[in-house]
């Protein structure tokens, strides 16, 4: 004898005889979340009414199954609960109550809700990783271009259909976001959330660093802990470290017009948050000698070489940062 729909309901019923339950206890072991999803559902009739009835088990599971076929995401499920409980179809008619037929009723219009959440709702997180490339280039939903560096992970559902566009990142991208002022674009690091509403950035991020810089739009950085948040337009760049966030000086000041070589490292070191200092030898020059130029839109390494030419300079890594050896005097004075 193989467990069907009419032990079970007998079972649910406390109806069942000995040989019947036992039945049932056996296939419950290997079954149990199958158990658990018929025990609730039968739980859910049991406000019906008491009056009996002629009712055809089976064939009213068989419909269920039916009226799921043609949905390829239901049909393993109705299939299964056929194919577990082993419908018997020696027996056609059982005089049982009339909740058999409300708890089949449930299945099919849990089955039916199903479809309607899997095709309207569902909704998956995708995640791109770039393991390969120096840098890749991922089109989100909505148009949004993201240059993905080496290393870097970006995590998004497959549709933006909430009323907030959310992504999370791990590693260093560039964002250039579609705007939408009624869908505000979020990015989670963590620590950290990003809003925009249409803008383009480069943000490296992990759990415990964020470096924003803003190439053009507005942008607002929020550390998630304390609730303190920064607004940064273009050209401006913040830090989220130690736990705080820091907004650095604006790009505009890396335009330079007879500043001073002291300042003008001093300047760079605090925008790039790397650090570039003389040999204290030529402390005192650097004081006084005066340079003009400009190294605003420039990565760090673009900016070192950049002032490495303007001032003929020498320089070298140290644990301490980069120390400049020597630079020419033929500078304005």
């Amino acid at each position: 004898m193989q467990v069907n729909f009419n032990i079970l309901s007998k079972h649910y019923n406390s109806e069942s005889s000995s040989n019947e339950e036992q039945l049932v206890l056996e296939w419950k072991e290997s079954n149990a979340l199958m158990y658990e999803k018929m025990k609730h559902i039968w739980a859910m009739s049991n406000n019906i009414s008491n009056d009996k009835a002629g009712f055809d088990v089976n064939e009213t599971w068989r419909q269920t199954a039916t009226r799921a076929r043609g949905r390829s995401i239901l049909r393993n499920v109705a299939y299964q609960n056929a194919e577990i409980l082993s419908i018997d179809n020696s027996t056609k008619v059982v005089p049982f109550w009339r909740k058999y037929a409300v708890a089949a009723s449930l299945v099919g219009a849990l089955l039916i809700s199903g479809a309607i959440y899997w095709t309207k709702y569902y909704n998956p997180i995708l995640t791109f990783t770039n393991a390969n490339s120096e840098v890749a280039t991922l089109i989100l939903p909505d148009n949004s271009k993201v240059l993905v560096t080496k290393g870097t992970s970006i995590s998004y559902p497959k549709y933006f259909r909430d009323s907030v566009r959310l992504v999370s990142l791990t590693g260093k991208a560039n964002f250039q976001i579609t705007k939408n002022k009624n869908q505000p674009f979020k990015i989670d690091t963590g620590p950290t959330v990003i809003r925009v509403l249409g803008t383009t950035f480069d943000l490296e991020a992990n759990p415990t660093y964020n470096d924003l810089a803003v190439v053009e739009g507005l942008v607002a950085l929020k550390d998630l802990k304390s609730g303190f948040a920064i607004k940064l337009a273009t050209g401006q760049r913040a830090l989220f470290k130690n736990g705080q966030i820091t907004k650095l000086p604006d790009a505009s000041e890396l335009n330079f017009d007879e500043e001073s070589v002291f300042d003008v490292l001093n300047i760079v070191s605090n925008y790039y948050q790397k650090n570039i200092y003389v040999n204290p030898s030529l402390l005192q020059k650097a004081t006084s000698s005066k340079i003009s130029g400009s190294l605003e839109g420039k990565s760090f390494d673009e900016c070192l070489e950049s002032l490495s030419l303007l001032l003929n300079a020498k320089y070298h890594s140290t644990p301490q940062g980069i120390e400049i050896d020597s630079f020419s005097l033929d500078l304005k004075n």
